[in-house]
């Protein structure tokens, strides 16, 4: 399983993080999986950059946010996020 054609691996490479966040249209998700299928490098390093993700994910789910701080942070967002247009 190895990629003859470089170009192809380097723009999977630029969808990556697109993909380790599950943020990839139907279309874009098949063709990087069908290349995954026949490169072993990039294969190896999409599923090392899922396990990274898949753990950091997990070890967050497990600290406990401090009293009051969603509420501020959601706070700081609201007053930060730009007016919408006056109609």
């Amino acid at each position: 399983m190895t990629s003859s054609d470089p170009e192809s691996c380097a723009q999977v490479f630029a969808r990556l993080e697109d993909w380790v966040d599950r943020e990839l249209s139907v279309d874009d998700l098949g063709r990087i999986e069908q290349h995954l299928r026949s490169c072993a490098l990039c294969a190896s390093e999409f599923h090392f950059e899922e396990d990274v993700t898949r753990a950091v994910r997990a070890q967050a789910q497990r600290i406990r946010l401090p009293q009051g701080l969603q509420e501020r942070l959601q706070a700081l967002l609201a007053a930060a996020a730009p007016e919408p247009p006056a109609e």
